[in-house]
């Protein structure tokens, strides 16, 4: 069975969002417990990657909007499972805090990167009546990769806190090839009429 453009633009956008901001973002928080037991890092340091996690996901939102006006909507969401990726697997490779945080915040940047550009690739690709089930197939992935997450928790309890990480990394890596297999390559933003070009925010 042929998806419709609405459906393949959906499953792509739901997969993304739910790993990048579903799983990758609230990851750190999830098996901090774990992570200060094994790494004895002292609650301030915890506290400092906390933090730096909330300002990677501030960075790919105020980053997301110029990338996508210069090279198409779908290159922030290249940029964001990237991010997701190469996050995870450095924080469940990580033996120091200095590594920890850079894995950290890269996983974390990746929901800010994914969230917003969805909405001008829907807008661009898929056709008006199919638009709103689209974008009602993206917002379900949030609450899907919560759920996945909360599944992962048992594999904390049961092993490792890397083991969570990890399969974050391989989920992330899963939903970037779909993305890029589902998901129409779209151009840089058309110049309005008026003569004033494409919004670079």
């Amino acid at each position: 069975m042929t998806l419709s453009a609405g459906s393949r633009v959906g499953l792509a956008g739901a997969a993304v969002v739910g790993v990048a901001f579903g799983m990758a973002r609230y990851a750190y928080g999830l098996t901090l417990p774990d992570i200060r037991q094994d790494l004895e890092l002292s609650e301030p340091v915890l506290g400092l990657v906390a933090g730096a996690t909330f300002a990677g996901h501030l960075a790919g939102l105020v980053l997301a909007g110029p990338l996508a006006a210069r090279r198409g909507s779908r290159a922030p969401t290249t940029v964001g499972g990237a991010c997701g990726a190469v996050g995870a697997v450095i924080v469940t490779v990580a033996r120091s805090p200095w590594l920890l945080a850079v894995g950290a915040v890269l996983a974390g940047s990746a929901g800010g990167w994914v969230w917003a550009p969805y909405s001008g690739i829907v807008t661009r690709t898929v056709s008006p009546r199919q638009q709103p089930r689209a974008l009602a197939i993206i917002t379900t992935g949030t609450s899907g990769g919560l759920v996945a997450l909360g599944g992962l928790a048992a594999l904390a309890a049961l092993g490792s806190w890397r083991l969570v990480w990890g399969c974050i990394a391989l989920a992330a890596v899963v939903a970037a090839v779909v993305n890029l297999r589902l998901t129409p390559r779209t151009g840089p933003a058309p110049a309005r009429t008026d003569g004033t070009g494409p919004p670079h925010w």
